[in-house]
């Protein structure tokens, strides 16, 4: 029988952490024209940042021309978060405080990802979405910039 973590050993402290639903990736428009009917889900994002408020702990997500509040209360993203840096946020989406009939991501996690090929994570994102669309073993992988095709199974 295995014995119970010490109190304030590295397992005591991971296990007092928030669990974390499995986060659905999505483009940041996609979850803006999703709007309160994705209240409650888990997704991922990345957006480049607008702006950063320390006082109301939020910033704002932009990216291909769509917006998102994102409230940063537990992210606290501090270190890089400044107006152009990419970020990808992790959190749950909540209908805004204001009532104004939009919504805001309650991150759990941000992290900079400056340097990311967004060009390339939208492509990747893409082939994701086909490969887990695709009956097992019916995927065919794309090759030179060719849209994923699905090959018939016999």
């Amino acid at each position: 029988m295995a014995a119970a973590p010490a109190a304030g050993s590295a397992a005591a402290s991971r296990s007092a952490l928030p669990h974390v639903a499995p986060c659905e990736i999505l483009l940041l428009a996609e979850v803006v024209a999703g709007g309160v009917e994705l209240c409650g889900r888990a997704v991922r994002v990345v957006g480049k940042v607008k702006e950063h408020s320390h006082e109301t702990q939020s910033m704002v997500l932009t990216l291909d021309g769509a917006n998102l509040v994102v409230d940063v209360a537990v992210a606290s993203p501090d270190k890089g978060s400044r107006t152009g840096s990419l970020f990808e946020c992790s959190g749950t989406i909540d209908a805004a405080p204001d009532h104004s009939g939009g919504i805001v991501l309650r991150a759990l996690l941000c992290r900079c990802v400056d340097g990311l090929d967004v060009a390339l994570m939208k492509r990747a994102l893409q082939v994701r979405r086909q490969f887990l669309a695709d009956p097992p073993g019916a995927f065919v992988p794309p090759t030179n910039g060719e849209q994923p095709a699905s090959a018939a199974v016999e």
